[in-house]
């Protein structure tokens, strides 16, 4: 897919995940408070260049993270947990999402709300215009980065 041509980042961000819908979810990772991340595809080793020199770790080919937004999951009608909820609860229902496809996804604003639909009726909801974070989601592919910002900012690039 040729995204360098893209001004609408509403617009590539759906194309980004038009690539993953039907792909299951292969690992959940919760991190510090709400933050957690969702790989699908295979493994991959990332480099990372840091200040200490370069760091390496796995993720799947495509990984979507969750950074410092407020989220809600729901399985049909009811609402299972939130990020505003204890870290007790968030490790208890967010892995309920490990095996399940991804079937939808929407970005709902230019703010880019975000609407992700799993299988066996799971939504995973996320709200970037009630943060200040510069960075409330992303979804990274094996050698890009999509960076969802508040304030209808994004950024698309290749990682270095």
């Amino acid at each position: 897919m040729d995204t360098t041509k893209h001004k609408d980042g509403k617009v590539l961000a759906e194309q980004l995940f038009s690539e993953i819908l039907g792909k299951a979810v292969k690992r959940v990772t919760i991190s510090y408070k709400a933050c957690a991340s969702l790989d699908f595809g295979k493994d991959v080793t990332v480099e990372v260049k840091t200040k200490k020199g370069i760091d390496q770790f796995t993720r799947g080919e495509w990984c979507f993270w969750l950074y410092d937004c407020a989220w809600r999951l729901d399985k049909g009608e009811e609402s299972l947990v939130a990020s505003g909820d204890s870290p007790e609860a968030i490790k208890t229902h967010f892995p309920s999402l490990e095996g399940k496809r991804l079937l939808n996804a929407k970005i709902l604003s230019s703010a880019f709300d975000l609407w992700l639909e799993f299988e066996d009726s799971f939504r995973l909801i996320a709200f970037t215009d009630t943060v200040e974070d510069s960075e409330p989601w992303n979804l990274s592919t094996q050698h890009h980065i999509f960076k969802a910002g508040h304030d209808k900012t994004w950024s698309y690039k290749k990682y270095e």
